[in-house]
């Protein structure tokens, strides 16, 4: 029994195999090439570190690029030769013949698998190259520290200087072996001529056969005889036929030669012990490090089964927070998208968000209408993906990491335990209690099922607020109306329908937020061909009002969600107002700006035309007095001028009339010393011929 006073992050004991885990597990399984890989699949584990889940789950990404992209990944000879390392850490052991070409299959993999790490672009493969780093491994003789790798050229061509690509022993493995077996071809050819000869002898005599050959028995070469010649051919008997027809004599003159080759195939065993021995001590200080690079062999063919099993699924890599946030696109159950698929049937994908503001959803919806596989699609998708394992979601779906996921999908109902399936809910729910935060996700599959209704649908509400109050995140499926009017009075609390086509009375299997789903017990009851009169009767036993509460209730929150998105594009309207009158007022700020800057230059433009008139006038009455005129015709003229230049007005063509801009008259401007009218009208004339325009004041 799970203690309820410890804490845990997943919940109940068996939730692997309740969501279908332990089905990934054995896919993974098999797509390891090693036991090497299958022990890392063994240990998976939940991780809630986002930093670290986030490092696995992009090696995995990696690893399907590169057999989607990159050339084929080494995938032969994952041989696992931890046992005979662990064998040659004991001072003095020898390895034997197999397990040296098990090492030298190791090494060959081991080797590729680096080389070809290290081909890889480190910019596009970052955590896979990584790898390498991480583990300090090489393919040279460089040293590496003491907790890392060492794969040097060393170890393999010591072993491919010993045993060849077949495995055998090679002559040249020592110098000693070398000429044993030279010796042994030697004498076995010296033995060859000679039994030859007597085989030769012995048919022209009748005593063997005529199709006879040489043979060997007990590693020596001997001719079969007839039994009845058997005295009359001298040597050594070996061996007797099954008919006891023939007997296997090995001549007196070559069984010298062969007790040379005896001994030196003795000889030839000895010196391979010798030459096995030689390289274990060199192998020796080394074994850490070859259990290191096993290490690495393995836990690159278990990212690499990661990767292939993403493939088989076509699953891939959502964007990960670091939050409790989910933003599911596209969402398929796996193994139930293989077994739809073996049936050539499509799966319906999910869609689905949890939020702060929406942090719990309460689904209802006809019974087999795909409730409970929407919660077990859920938890074994972010089960799978805290484990770092890709998932089968659109790739723009967004992931959020939680600390702890609790379901209770399922009947516990346990007779050894005395237990009730209504009591091994209320025992789930306890542990949701006590374990709970608002980084926890929860899943229920029928709350409040199992005990009389009115009783177990309050407490459910009440159970539910208490998560809701204790801010967790969940989806919880019922039946329950009381459940569905949560959502009215708890902003939080969404509602959410599995669909059901009336017409064909089937469902759907869509999933559909924001209204409440009706069970569509007598479309269901119909469709399974209960008796139509029976069904009349269930309807007025139910009444009426019960069968509009559904349809009212979804009208409801039909209503509900009309108000809600008209309170939001009244809010996007204040807002786009708010916006253009910010907008409004930063222009009108900026056209008064120019506006007294304008005046501002029209200001100084104007006097400075106007001291430029001042000096044309004073160059005019200098002109006047050169010319010596009489004083009464210059004050007749000057009061001349006088009068007429009060009724002109000058301005600037080029320069606009601005608002409040005062021109003044020309008397006000010019000097009042004009020798005669003329000089008047001279002075004007000059005036317009600079720019200025003249008028009369009305």
């Amino acid at each position: 029994m799970q203690n309820s006073y410890k804490q845990v992050d997943i919940y109940p004991n068996d939730f692997e195999a309740k969501i279908g885990f332990s089905d990934i597990r054995l896919l993974l399984y098999n797509n390891c090439l090693s036991p090497l890989g299958r022990e890392h699949v063994n240990k998976i584990r939940f991780h809630s570190h986002f930093d670290t889940l986030r490092a696995l789950l992009q090696q995995t990404e990696e690893f399907r690029q590169i057999l989607v992209s990159e050339r084929p990944f080494p995938q032969q000879d994952y041989i696992d030769c931890r046992a005979e390392f662990v064998r040659l850490k004991t001072k003095g052991s020898i390895v034997s013949l197999d397990g040296l070409r098990d090492l030298m299959a190791f090494y060959r993999t081991l080797t590729e698998i680096v080389r070809y790490i290290q081909g890889l672009d480190s910019e596009k493969y970052p955590q896979i190259t990584a790898l390498l780093t991480k583990y300090g491994a090489k393919t040279d003789d460089t040293t590496a520290n003491s907790a890392a790798i060492k794969i040097v050229n060393e170890i393999p061509q010591r072993i491919f200087a010993i045993i060849d690509d077949t495995g055998e022993v090679r002559d040249r493995a020592s110098e000693k072996l070398y000429e044993i077996r030279r010796q042994i071809r030697s004498k076995q050819s010296s033995a060859q001529k000679y039994i030859r000869k007597h085989i030769l002898e012995a048919k022209k005599n009748g005593y063997v056969e005529e199709n006879a050959e040489p043979t060997v028995r007990g590693q020596r070469l001997v001719i079969p005889v007839i039994a009845s010649h058997k005295r009359l051919v001298g040597g050594v008997i070996h061996d007797v036929s099954t008919t006891g027809k023939t007997v296997f004599i090995e001549p007196t003159e070559i069984y010298a030669l062969n007790n040379e080759v005896a001994q030196l195939q003795n000889d030839e065993r000895i010196e391979i012990i010798n030459i096995l021995r030689i390289f274990s001590e060199f192998l020796y200080p080394n074994i850490e490090h070859c259990l290191q690079g096993a290490y690495l062999t393995g836990i690159v063919d278990f990212i690499r089964a990661k990767a292939k099993t993403a493939l088989d699924m076509r699953a891939g890599l959502p964007i990960i927070q670091d939050k409790m946030h989910f933003v599911w696109h596209e969402a398929r159950h796996p193994l139930l998208e293989t077994a739809l698929y073996e049936q050539s049937r499509n799966i319906v994908p999910l869609n689905f968000i949890l939020e702060p503001t929406e942090r719990i959803v309460i689904i209802s919806g006809p019974n087999a209408g795909g409730k409970s596989v929407m919660l077990k699609t859920i938890a074994l998708l972010q089960y799978m993906l805290q484990c770092g394992l890709l998932v089968p979601v659109r790739e723009d779906s967004e992931a959020g990491i939680a600390e702890k996921i609790f379901i209770d999908i399922g009947d516990e109902q346990s007779i050894e335990n005395d237990l009730s399936t209504y009591s091994s809910h209320l025992r789930s729910m306890k542990i949701f209690l006590q374990n709970g935060t608002p980084q926890t996700l929860f899943l229920i599959d029928e709350l409040g099922s199992g005990t009389e209704p009115q009783a177990g649908g309050a407490i459910a509400e009440a159970l539910l607020e208490e998560l809701n109050n204790r801010k967790m995140y969940g989806i919880v499926t019922t039946h329950y109306a009381n459940l569905k009017l949560l959502a009215k009075h708890h902003p939080a609390i969404i509602n959410g329908a599995m669909l059901f086509d009336k017409k064909a009375l089937k469902p759907t299997y869509i999933f559909q937020k924001g209204l409440p789903g009706s069970s569509f017990a007598f479309e269901m009851a119909q469709q399974t061909g209960l008796p139509q009169q029976l069904l009349n009767k269930a309807r007025k036993k139910t009444g009426r009002s019960h069968l509009n509460f559904e349809e009212e209730l979804q009208q409801l929150e039909i209503e509900k969600t009309f108000v809600q998105k008209e309170r939001q594009g009244l809010e996007i309207t204040d807002k786009l107002l708010a916006e253009t009158l910010e907008k409004y007022q930063t222009l009108h700020d900026e056209l008064y700006s120019q506006r007294k800057q304008i005046l501002r230059n029209a200001k100084d433009e104007a006097q400075k035309i106007i001291a430029d008139s001042g000096k044309q006038i004073e160059r005019v009455i200098r002109e006047i007095k050169e010319a010596q005129a009489e004083k009464e015709k210059v004050k007749a003229a000057r009061k001349k001028l006088s009068l007429h230049t009060d009724s002109l007005l000058l301005y600037d063509e080029d320069m606009p009339l601005l608002p409040n801009r005062k021109i003044k008259p020309v008397s006000q401007h010019a000097p009042s010393v004009f020798n005669s009218s003329n000089d008047m009208e001279t002075l004007l004339k000059n005036l317009s011929k600079a720019g200025w325009k003249v008028t009369r004041r009305k």
